[in-house]
């Protein structure tokens, strides 16, 4: 699950894109926060929101080389994105959240994440800097 699961609490996994070092051995990207990561081959990492919110940050020149990194190690097999946060949209006449899902080839509207509870388990949670991590 992506995201800092909390057990008891609300489930924010849908507000976490997950990264994964598809290039075959372990690799440094540098456009990923805090300040670049070294993934193994096949290794995913979670980020808090959109791909471009952990991409584009400092100054406009290092945002623009990190877009071009980006681009590049997804032109080249290096990385794909395998989640990005949960598209939210309101009913223009219920006023209801709803969030896509995708199942089995159906698209279809669920209730956000966060309506629900993580379920009680044996997990742990630890943080690096501003960033945290469920194992």
């Amino acid at each position: 699950m992506p995201g800092p699961a909390i057990p008891g609490h609300a489930d924010l996994s849908c507000l976490y894109t997950i990264w994964q070092n598809i290039s075959g051995s372990t690799f440094f990207f540098g456009f990923l926060p805090p300040h670049g990561v070294k993934l193994l081959a096949n290794e995913e990492y979670t980020t808090f929101g959109p791909p471009s919110e952990a991409v584009v940050r400092s100054t406009r020149r290092g945002a623009r080389r990190n877009i071009q990194a980006l681009e590049t190690a997804i032109e080249q097999g290096w990385i794909k994105i395998v989640v990005t946060p949960a598209l939210l949209l309101q009913d223009a006449v219920t006023g209801n959240t709803k969030m896509l899902k995708l199942s089995g080839g159906v698209l279809s509207t669920v209730d956000p994440c966060w309506t629900t509870s993580v379920p009680t388990t044996n997990i742990n949670i630890y943080a690096v800097g501003s960033e945290a991590f469920v194992n």
